[in-house]
């Protein structure tokens, strides 16, 4: 889920970037130049995830909250939360 969130984040900061060069870019005078409206339609859709990991949050959180709790699975998490990614 979060290499999802960062997905769409690096996407839409992409295309708003180029829109907002074209908003600046004087010689900008192609009719199909994306604009900055165009970029929250383009990624609207996607943003719909923060929905999905928005709603399972509590829940989530519910449960790591027990897991640290538990000491063989907080030596675990501990150990995975070392591990280089």
């Amino acid at each position: 889920m979060c290499q999802d969130l960062h997905t769409v984040h690096a996407g839409f900061h992409s295309d708003l970037a180029k829109a907002c060069s074209n908003r600046h870019n004087t010689f900008t005078t192609s009719s199909n130049a994306l604009t900055i409206s165009d970029c929250f339609v383009k990624w609207k859709e996607k943003f719909l995830k923060y929905g999905e990991y928005c709603s399972n949050l509590p829940r989530v959180q519910t449960l790591l909250d027990r897991l640290v709790q538990n000491q063989s699975a907080n030596q675990a998490i501990t150990v995975l939360l070392k591990k280089p990614t």
